[in-house]
């Protein structure tokens, strides 16, 4: 699952591109809303003018979407997750937050909500509070979940504000299992994406 937040004033006027996490679709928000396409058939499927939305990230080709606004209206506060049910247009749940949502990652399993000091890890079936991981200050929301959720659901952090360390977590269970530690780079890490089956790890700094 790749995504890629723009600049406001960014000339091609987007703010959010994200495929899903097979790779078969993907969703873009620029200020008037969010747009999804499939990529097999090049088709727009979806069009919602709502406004500026800063993200939005898609679970497979189900209808089950998560935003968050980019603050251009109150309704749409960078502070709260908004899961839209998109067959009905109706919201499922909101999530708020005392700062601004810098990533959304989802698989089947595990939403997981980053901040720049912390991330929210939650059940995706009743959005039960797994754990609040604390970080150092990750700015760029950095972070990689795993697509598949089984055999594992690994979440990806970095671990470091001024170096490139990350850390790796099992989500499943009753709490994050910390794996592992990693040196990936020298510099503060800019990316982070894993495979679909958790095997593979790619970082960028």
């Amino acid at each position: 699952m790749t995504s890629l937040r723009c600049l406001k004033g960014d000339r091609s006027g987007l703010l959010y591109l994200a495929f899903n996490q097979d790779n078969t679709c993907i969703s873009v928000s620029d200020m008037t809303g969010i747009r999804i396409f499939t990529l097999e058939k090049s088709e727009h499927v979806l069009r919602l003018d709502m406004g500026a939305i800063s993200i939005a990230q898609m679970l497979y080709c189900t209808s089950l979407l998560a935003y968050v606004g980019a603050g251009e209206q109150p309704s749409l506060t960078p502070r709260r997750v908004t899961l839209l049910n998109t067959a009905t247009n109706l919201p499922i749940q909101q999530l708020t937050y005392s700062s601004t949502v810098l990533a959304v990652l989802l698989n089947r399993e595990h939403l997981v909500v980053v901040c720049e000091l912390r991330s929210f890890v939650y059940l995706l079936r009743d959005l039960g509070a797994v754990q609040t991981i604390e970080h150092p200050s990750n700015p760029r929301g950095v972070g990689a979940l795993s697509g598949q959720h089984e055999p594992c659901s690994l979440l990806a952090l970095p671990s470091s504000s001024s170096a490139g360390l990350l850390r790796l977590y099992e989500l499943r269970g009753e709490a994050c299992a910390l794996l592992a530690e990693l040196r990936a780079h020298s510099a503060p890490l800019a990316c982070l994406t894993l495979s679909p089956d958790g095997q593979l790890l790619a970082s960028a700094s």
